[in-house]
């Protein structure tokens, strides 16, 4: 998850808290102030009910974010072609009743599979990585090394061509 987005989360969960507490405050002074007013009472009640609402909001919220992240982590692992269509291929998916666990989203990995199949230009072609492997450094005691006498560099490096002179060992060309 980027840092910004991190950052965005954060604030808003702060913000949330925040109002939280507030309600909580402004709960506890009215229960403080009277213990038999209709008025405080029907108050109370309308607050508690207020604080009700927040907190399912809250919790959507927090739901909707981390819907939000699981999905993006998946699409950019599963090699989306364009990190800013994201928004656009969430509508592809179906995430009416997301069930999370373990940092997961139920069912999105095939969503997601099947979706490579049937919109393939969204994604990056997955390529195999060929190994390619170029001659380098040739240890000396090595049965390879044929020409470096023992030197431990690699043939015509600056590094042989100096122990070649400070062992008096003559260049062969």
């Amino acid at each position: 998850m980027p840092k910004s987005r991190f950052d965005e989360i954060n604030a808003r969960k702060k913000e949330l808290d925040e109002q939280l507490s507030a309600r909580d405050k402004q709960l506890e002074e009215l229960s403080a102030k009277t213990a038999s007013g209709d008025d405080y009472k029907a108050e109370i009640k309308k607050l508690q009910e207020m604080n009700k609402q927040t907190s399912a909001d809250y919790e959507a919220k927090i739901k909707k974010m981390q819907v939000d992240s699981i999905v993006e982590k998946a699409l950019i692992s599963a090699n989306i072609r364009n990190v800013d269509d994201v928004k656009l291929i969430k509508v592809a998916l179906d995430l009416s009743d997301p069930k999370i666990a373990d940092d997961s989203i139920a069912g999105l990995n095939e969503q997601i599979i099947s979706l490579k199949a049937a919109k393939p230009y969204l994604f990056k072609e997955e390529q195999k990585q060929s190994q390619k492997f170029t001659k380098g450094f040739v240890p000396a005691d090595s049965p390879n090394n044929t020409e470096n006498e023992g030197s431990g560099y690699p043939l015509g490096s600056i590094g042989d061509l100096t122990w070649k002179l400070e062992h008096g060992v003559p260049d062969k060309k």
